[in-house]
């Protein structure tokens, strides 16, 4: 992965590593599940701090192109480019705790593989044990819990999306 940094550019710097991490994903330049450098390493070889380069990356997990495991690292979710849905609805959420004086903040996001159970597979009409996406993102208020938002993806074996809910 090669990340430049231009100081003269005018753009922030956290926004220059999320745009060039976001583009290279898109571009498949970095694959599925390949696991990006720690933050600490990252801000080390850019020499940059680490609140920046953790920015980036908060950018980039919100959005869900990357995810976070605990004793795994950072990896990429190239599979969240197939999903054609609507899942960006937190972002008018986020708008209306602004403009309501509220400062406005997606906790986390948690992109993970499944299977349909009965309950999901009853609802998008599918065989239960079909292989989905779940997405979850927790929206928050002042830092206080204000919006849960799941969405459950069937992805066709071409990697196209086909039903969401």
């Amino acid at each position: 992965m090669t990340i430049l940094i231009d100081n003269k550019s005018g753009a922030p710097i956290y926004d220059q590593i999320y745009t060039q991490i976001k583009n290279q994903i898109i571009s498949g330049e970095l694959s599925q599940d390949e696991a990006l450098p720690s933050i600490r390493n990252l801000a080390k070889d850019l020499q940059i701090s680490v609140v920046t380069t953790k920015r980036a990356y908060d950018e980039l997990e919100r959005e869900g192109f990357i995810t976070r495991r605990h004793g795994v690292g950072t990896i990429i979710n190239r599979h969240v480019l197939n999903v054609q849905s609507r899942m960006d609805i937190e972002v008018e959420f986020l708008d209306m705790i602004r403009q309501n004086g509220y400062e406005p903040a997606v906790a986390f996001v948690r992109v993970a593989d499944g299977e349909a159970d009965a309950q999901v597979a009853a609802q998008l009409q599918i065989p239960e044990g079909t292989p989905v996406i779940r997405i979850a993102r927790l929206c928050t208020a002042d830092g206080k819990p204000a919006a849960h938002y799941e969405n459950t993806v069937v992805i066709r074996e071409d990697g196209t999306e086909i039903l969401t809910l």
